[in-house]
């Protein structure tokens, strides 16, 4: 699997522009992967943490159901007050047309619908592009996450969507060349990653069970491929000791200093620069996938020269775990245990989570205003849709189940707070950012008899 992994990250990425640097204004733009998707999400919380004395902001300009062609549509209004110098673009899902594939199809100009849908999308692309170019904007375009079209489950699949995206992804990187753009490819290493899976397991998949949209671990895969392309700092910090002078050999990415040894222990004080990243829950059946830790979350403790003994490892006087003489010389990944400064991190994804909350509310906003509000003037009033969410709800009550049921009163209710929400979302950035500062810690390593 890690052959696998190393040869995948080797074509994942045409660079052609500069990366997201840790003090840009980041957009998301793209459909409901993108819109109420974790891998912006994580990359937020990556570029906090891995970077908290920057002024990274990340925006949101997700929809679902969206097209390139919504999103060229709605740049107007939707994505350029945003302001960004730097955008990612990730449409495709919903551009392919997923309902011209599938069996039993016996439309004579299928084939002739399928290359439309493929064409419009680079057309409509390009026109994205050139707008946010023209914008002074750096452009990242991302291909598609996979259609599951190979896993052997129940339910609605679509034979032929999947390789439909591919050849979206082909043309996106086509369009990005022509711009002179970075090109990121998801398509391509999370198909492969997906079909390894299913090699073991005909029901594995790191989409869902709707083949559509990734789960929290097919996002961070999806993150962590992101990642990887910006070519982003992949240790949190690395320190190497010798418990016979004692001495630091080595230290990246962080201070240390006050060390002592006695014949049993060694102590010292650090200050890293930055968090580890905290795999939420959700996400960590990835960890089986990737070597996100080793690849991208390394902090990395190395201590040589101890006597053959177990030892009791403690920071700020909370002890982790045991570790053997043999095991501390060749090195550990603190990002794998609770450590205080796992912690901390974990808090600042918990405020994250307040803020993206926020930001949901904000994007369902957008989303109604774009999709049931499109023939309205834009910026549109509260007032202007409140007859467009009544002819709506007439709609919605023919299918209570519908999933959108709620989003007429949430939009009431979100729509004259939208300011207020908006700062809300800003608030919270700034008290992620004020938790995200790395503290001064205590380490100690002590023999046990």
């Amino acid at each position: 699997m890690r052959l696998l992994y190393l040869m995948l990250h080797a074509t994942l990425t045409t660079a052609m522009a500069s990366p997201i640097s840790p003090n840009d204004r980041w957009l998301a733009i793209g459909d409901s992967i993108t819109h109420d998707g974790d891998y912006p999400r994580f990359i937020e919380c990556f570029y906090l943490t891995r970077f908290p004395a920057s002024n990274f902001h990340y925006a949101n300009a997700g929809i679902s159901g969206d097209t390139a062609s919504g999103g060229l549509n709605r740049f107007e209004w939707d994505i350029a007050p945003q302001k960004p110098t730097v955008a990612t673009i990730n449409f495709g899902m919903n551009d392919v047309g997923r309902g011209l594939y599938g069996e039993n199809l016996h439309d004579s100009d299928l084939d002739e619908k399928r290359q439309q849908a493929i064409d419009q999308y680079a057309e409509k692309l390009d026109g994205l592009v050139v707008k946010l170019l023209d914008s002074s904007c750096r452009v990242i375009i991302m291909s598609p996450t996979p259609y599951d079209d190979t896993a052997v489950f129940s339910g609605e699949n679509l034979p032929g969507c999947n390789d439909a995206l591919a050849e979206l992804a082909r043309r996106g990187r086509e369009v990005a060349r022509r711009r002179d753009c970075q090109w990121i490819d998801l398509h391509g290493p999370l198909t492969a990653l997906n079909r390894s899976l299913q090699a073991d397991d005909a029901q594995a998949t790191l989409v869902s069970q709707d083949r559509v949209h990734p789960g929290p671990p097919g996002h961070l895969v999806a993150a962590a491929k992101m990642l990887e392309a910006l070519e982003v700092q992949p240790a949190v910090s690395i320190m190497h000791l010798d418990f016979d002078r004692p001495a630091v050999r080595l230290q990246k990415h962080c201070t240390i200093d006050a060390i002592t040894a006695t014949k049993t222990s060694i102590s010292l004080q650090f200050k890293s620069d930055s968090l580890p990243f905290p795999v939420p829950e959700s996400a960590r059946e990835a960890l089986n996938w990737i070597p996100f830790q080793q690849a991208l979350n390394r902090e990395e403790l190395r201590v040589q020269g101890l006597p053959s003994a177990n030892y009791e490892l403690a920071i700020d006087q909370s002890v982790l775990v045991k570790f053997s003489a043999e095991g501390l010389a060749i090195g550990i990944n603190l990002a794998d245990f609770s450590t205080p400064q796992m912690q901390q991190s974990k808090a600042v994804y918990q405020v994250l989570e307040k803020r993206w909350q926020a930001i949901g509310k904000l994007r369902l906003i957008a989303m109604l205003e774009h999709h049931q509000g499109a023939k309205l003037t834009k910026p549109v009033t509260h007032e202007a849709m409140e007859p467009v969410l009544q002819e709506w709800e007439k709609e919605l009550a023919a299918d209570p189940n519908h999933w959108q049921q709620s989003h007429p009163q949430i939009y009431r209710e979100s729509k004259p707070r939208q300011a207020e929400i908006a700062a809300e979302a800003e608030q919270l950035l700034a008290e992620a950012r004020a938790l995200a500062l790395p503290k001064l810690r205590h380490l100690s390593l002590t023999r046990l008899p």
